[in-house]
């Protein structure tokens, strides 16, 4: 990385969220003061080396709407970004030379400043939450308030913008905590549940997805005739461990920004998935027929899993709901998914599908608002 020289401009700069420390420079942005704009669709600018084509999901910095001088900005950004070794492209013009979406357009978005709050506590994994804490603090230096699951009826849940609920048992909460929730979704919340969290968040009918039936996956494992000696492997037939499993992703929503390619690997150590949404826009990923990849995965789960949910992301009332079927952060080595979590944060904004019929309308309204 040869650093970045940028020059003086009238319009503002961009940078793409492909690269990997993208989110973290956001972050950094957002701490400096220095308001930013999420354009969801491509975007083709000029530069001074002429025409630059940014896919879906990428960072401007535009010189109307700062609060401090331009060149302040300008330095502090390129100070950022050479830290993070991100390219930042100089904007010539705010007309887009082809078609497609102009720099001052409506539909694009200011990015939010999020304030995320992480449930913790008796019950909830203690090693998937540290791994939220630590990918969300190292890689994204985004600052997270950790909050046990008994403390979260005396918390002022108005002071956040996303909660997220990691693999748990979630036994503890009681209806008073789920109106708890649920209203503060429905006020502009965002709300993400990861395998455990995500089948909780479905129970209680924030998540409007069906998790995959325990009873269909024992229909794959027949015990009759059995003996005591086969008992190790006949539980063994109906775990997994850890496996590599294939999904498929709609490279057209916005929790999938920043990625080139349709397949993404996942690390699956669960048997959780959803069932196929009858509602359009609202599943995100799903596995592919021949998911396994790589590790052990008997064949009746195969059969089962192949072509189920992995992701769904839904809006409720004026907020969202993210459901992960898998640990995007595996001991914080698995890269390729954790930058979801960053989507699901700083995108989150953007989903606008539906999966409530009496939310239909406002739905519509908002696609036709820009």
């Amino acid at each position: 990385f040869e650093g970045n020289n940028l020059s003086e401009t009238r319009v503002g700069y961009m940078f793409g969220w492909d690269q990997y420390f993208a989110p973290r420079l956001l972050t950094q942005l957002q701490q400096h003061g220095i308001h930013a704009r999420l354009p969801v669709y491509p975007v083709t600018v000029r530069t001074p080396e002429g025409t630059a084509a940014f896919e879906r999901g990428a960072v401007i910095v535009t010189r109307a709407y700062q609060t401090q001088p331009w060149s302040e900005v300008r330095t502090q950004l390129q100070t950022l970004a050479d830290s993070n070794e991100i390219k930042v492209a100089t904007l010539t013009s705010g007309l887009t030379p082809t078609t497609g979406m102009e720099i001052g357009s409506r539909s694009i978005d200011p990015a939010r400043n999020p304030s995320v709050l992480l449930l913790v506590g008796h019950g909830v994994n203690t090693q998937e939450a540290g791994e939220v804490w630590y990918y969300l603090d190292r890689h994204v230096n985004l600052p997270v308030s950790k909050v046990e699951l008994d403390r979260l009826s005396r918390t002022d849940l108005s002071r956040y913008t996303h909660i997220i609920m990691v693999n748990g048992r979630y036994g503890s909460l009681t209806k008073k905590h789920k109106d708890q929730l649920t209203g503060w979704v429905r006020n502009g919340g965002t709300i993400i549940g990861q395998k455990g969290g995500a089948v909780w968040l479905s129970e209680n009918n924030l998540l409007k997805a069906t998790p995959v039936a325990k009873s269909t996956f024992e229909e794959k494992f027949p015990s009759e005739g059995l003996s005591y000696g086969d008992r190790s492997d006949f539980c063994a037939q109906q775990r997994i461990a850890g496996a590599i499993f294939n999904t498929t992703l709609d490279l057209t929503h916005p929790l999938t920004v920043g990625y080139p390619r349709n397949e993404l690997p996942v690390f699956k150590n669960s048997t959780v998935a959803f069932e196929v949404n009858d509602a359009p826009f609202v599943d995100v990923a799903r596995y592919t027929q021949q998911p396994v990849l790589a590790g052990f995965t008997s064949q009746g789960n195969r059969e089962v899993l192949g072509g189920k949910a992995a992701i769904v992301a839904h809006r409720l009332g004026a907020g969202r709901v993210i459901g992960f079927a898998d640990n995007l952060n595996f001991r914080a080595f698995f890269w390729g998914t954790s930058k979801l979590l960053s989507n699901a944060i700083y995108w989150s904004q953007y989903v606008y599908g539906t999966a409530a019929d009496e939310e239909a309308v406002d739905e519509n309204e908002e696609a036709h608002s820009h």
